[in-house]
């Protein structure tokens, strides 16, 4: 079975070997083709603008969707989030490849203050991250989709050794993420 998985930084693997990133250690435990379209520091528009060169026309059987932190942190709206991922998920439906959501976590906000950027309101940042997770588990909920809740995985464990810079996961944290995914 053919997965592309499409989003930002935390589906591309950001900050650790190609080998450690959670789609490359996923797809050593099943028997799946996975297709990495993640792409550093792109948005749900960007992931929008790119979706038929980099998710539709590689004619995936299921697609694997995680976007929005470079929204939040780039100050944008939540409403055109939720928008641009409909989107997505309904050209997925309509060109019969099987949508999976991602549920990213919160950033880590001493960390990401000390390695990342320190300003950005990153409280704001969570806020809308929360927010979206809630929407994107009623609508999963709702059209009977499957997600992956990296955010309920990594609240669940100590957040010292989860990221690599506050925003994007250490290898630790890419194991973690790995360890949920099921096609």
């Amino acid at each position: 079975m053919k997965i592309v998985c499409i989003g930002d930084s935390l589906t591309y693997g950001y900050g650790v070997p190609t080998e450690n990133s959670w789609i490359q250690l996923a797809s050593k435990i099943s028997n799946n083709a996975f297709i990495n379209s993640g792409l550093n520091g792109d948005t749900t528009s960007g992931m929008l603008f790119r979706l038929e060169e980099d998710l539709i026309g590689l004619k995936p059987d299921k697609a694997f969707i995680m976007g929005g932190t470079n929204d939040f942190l780039m100050g944008y709206k939540l409403q055109n989030t939720i928008e641009n991922i409909n989107v997505i998920i309904s050209e997925c439906i309509n060109n019969n490849i099987t949508p999976y959501l991602g549920i990213q976590m919160k950033a880590d906000k001493k960390l990401a203050e000390l390695y990342w950027s320190s300003y950005i309101n990153y409280d704001e940042v969570n806020l809308k991250i929360e927010e979206y997770r809630t929407h994107l588990i009623k609508k999963c909920e709702k059209e009977n989709l499957v997600y992956f809740d990296f955010y309920e995985v990594f609240e669940n464990n100590s957040t010292k050794d989860l990221y690599s810079d506050g925003i994007h996961p250490s290898i630790y944290g890419h194991k973690l993420m790995s360890s949920i995914i099921e096609f």
